[in-house]
């Protein structure tokens, strides 16, 4: 059994990590997004020529 001041300091904790998680994956969407922009940008240019 948990003391309440526990759970509290597991909850923070637990909250911090997955709001590190949160950045770092919207980051890599955002990176891999405008990979496959690059990308389909560069396949049509080379389809136009």
């Amino acid at each position: 059994m948990f003391h309440k001041e526990q759970q509290l300091v597991l909850k923070h904790k637990l909250g911090l990590e997955l709001e590190h998680c949160f950045k770092k994956n919207v980051l890599l969407l955002i990176l891999s997004y405008f990979c496959i922009a690059y990308v389909s940008v560069t396949i049509v240019s080379i389809v136009k020529e």
